[in-house]
């Protein structure tokens, strides 16, 4: 899947994040969550060189694993606050444009969802992209893996989106060759790949409930201060 996107400042674990967090009138929508991940989808890669002659770019498709852990992640920490999780195989979600993506309900198309829809009252979609940035020479020392990812949580029946949450990791690696045929399963970049997508995945989910979070830390700080 290859979606545009601004090219990430190149810093060791550099991260940025931002959204809306879902709103307090919305949080009993997630009684009964499906959850699905894209964001495991490709790593795409390109090769600056000193003219466009010496450009290069390829498209890796990334094992299944890639997703189905970024969506055991999520149903963890859904599963933590009492919620009733019910996670969807990347199978089941695709797009009838991919540069749009999980960002308009109406582009996200489900195979079979109907069934499994009366069991849900929202669904969790994580979608983004992993991009692997480089030239050569004396800048090759900022190549970076850059992941920019999306947290969405829409209301199944209607399709209103009530949570968003975006976050943008970047992480240093020198040395990858955007040429080879394929990964390596020794190689660094699948482990920087799994790290990058949690990190994006930790700092998302955090921003969507951090207000949330914030009302638990008062009242247990007033219940603290009361035992006291």
């Amino acid at each position: 899947m290859y979606r545009l996107i601004l090219v990430a400042l190149a810093l060791t674990g550099c991260s940025m994040q931002s959204g809306k967090p879902i709103a307090d009138n919305d949080h009993n929508l997630l009684d009964r969550v499906a959850v699905v991940s894209t964001l495991g989808d490709n790593l795409y890669c390109s090769f600056v060189g000193l003219t466009v002659f010496n450009n290069k770019s390829n498209t890796y498709e990334l094992g299944a694993d890639f997703n189905q852990n970024l969506s055991s992640r999520i149903s963890e920490k859904l599963n933590s606050r009492g919620m009733d999780v019910t996670p969807l195989s990347r199978d089941v979600i695709s797009f009838i444009d991919d540069d749009i993506g999980a960002r308009d309900w109406s582009n996200i198309k489900f195979e079979g969802f109907p069934a499994i829809a009366s069991d849900v009252s929202s669904i969790v979609i994580l979608d983004g992209e992993h991009r692997y940035n480089s030239t050569g020479g004396y800048y090759a020392r900022n190549n970076a893996l850059n992941t920019l990812a999306t947290l969405y949580v829409y209301e199944v029946s209607t399709g209103r989106l009530i949570g968003e949450a975006f976050s943008r990791h970047s992480t240093l690696k020198r040395s990858f060759s955007c040429t080879q045929e394929s990964i390596s399963d020794s190689d660094e970049m699948l482990e920087l790949i799994d790290e990058s997508g949690a990190a994006t995945l930790e700092e998302a989910f955090g921003t969507l409930f951090m207000a949330q979070d914030g009302r638990r830390a008062s009242l247990q700080a007033a219940a603290d201060m009361q035992e006291e």
